[in-house]
């Protein structure tokens, strides 16, 4: 552990609305002894996996960045394709998935891409950021320098970890991955029923009054289990939680952070944390010890 080597896939929605968790992320990799390196070229995924038996073209997008993956992996010696976005990780693992099984979609993507001279050998393995934290756990407790003993902490994991099974980071059912990896770095962790609820997902973009209702209902589920913190993966879980949270006529106390974020200021990491998530996060902090 700690000696990791990882292809990045950073994604349409880290890079645009996501610049913070993208840059604790790396903060927290680099403390850990973690090498990242953002692919030199990269499609969007696709947002969705299609799921017409002949959805093909719809799949280019991420057998492009596959088939990047596969040519840089060859050149410094990694095939581990790692996403921070879940909506990423879960339409580029099951893309990857369904070649691996379907060798006809595989011949059909060959002759999409046979005038680009392009062919993807299926040596990449598609990981989220969760299982690696989570592998690097012992990593992240010793470089805790920060007492986060006044934070507690509801880990929100929404759909696109967990579902289908077959890609899933952990139990779908009952994950306990981020769990684990909060309470390594020193916060006391609180459950509560609605972790793995979807947010509203997708349909802010025509039922905006949906989406604040079930992401109200998250964050209010969080809050009244104990929770001074919601921490999140996704980047539109996030968009979400803050359009409901925004929309609260009587806000509670409680920030909605990334998991990136909250492991950054842990370990004091401060250089990219947003001003008002360290200034909430000094707030908790046990008397006397103040921010960094």
């Amino acid at each position: 552990m700690g000696n990791d080597k990882y292809l990045y896939f950073p994604g349409c929605s880290v890079k645009r609305d996501a610049k913070s968790y993208e840059k604790t992320a790396f903060d927290v990799f680099g403390k850990l002894g973690i090498w990242v390196k953002e692919l030199d070229k990269w499609w969007c995924c696709g947002a969705t996996f299609g799921l017409a038996v002949d959805d093909v073209a719809r799949h280019l997008g991420s057998v492009r960045s596959l088939i990047q993956a596969e040519q840089e992996g060859a050149q410094y010696g990694t095939y581990k394709l790692l996403t921070l976005c879940p909506m990423c990780y879960n339409t580029l693992k099951r893309v990857n998935l369904l070649l691996k099984k379907d060798p006809g979609k595989l011949d059909n993507i060959r002759r999409y891409l046979r005038d680009e001279n392009l062919d993807y050998k299926l040596s990449v393995e598609v990981v989220h950021v969760l299982p690696v934290l989570y592998e690097n756990r012992d990593l992240i407790r010793k470089n805790i320098v920060r007492n986060g003993s006044g934070i507690r902490a509801a880990p929100y994991y929404g759909c696109t970890p967990l579902r289908p099974r077959e890609v899933a980071v952990d139990n779908p059912e009952a994950p306990s991955i981020m769990h684990v990896v909060l309470e390594s770095a020193g916060v006391h962790v609180v459950d509560f029923p609605f972790k793995t609820e979807c947010c509203g997902a997708y349909v802010y973009a025509y039922n905006r009054k949906a989406v604040i209702g079930k992401s109200s209902m998250i964050i209010l589920g969080a809050y009244k289990a104990g929770a001074n913190v919601l921490v999140t993966v996704c980047p539109l879980c996030h968009y979400n939680l803050m359009l409901a949270y925004n929309s609260m006529k009587n806000k509670p106390s409680i920030k909605i952070i990334y998991l990136t974020e909250l492991l950054a200021y842990l370990m004091g990491l401060d250089d990219n944390i947003p001003h008002d998530i360290k200034s909430f996060l000094d707030g908790l902090a046990p008397a006397g010890e103040g921010g960094k």
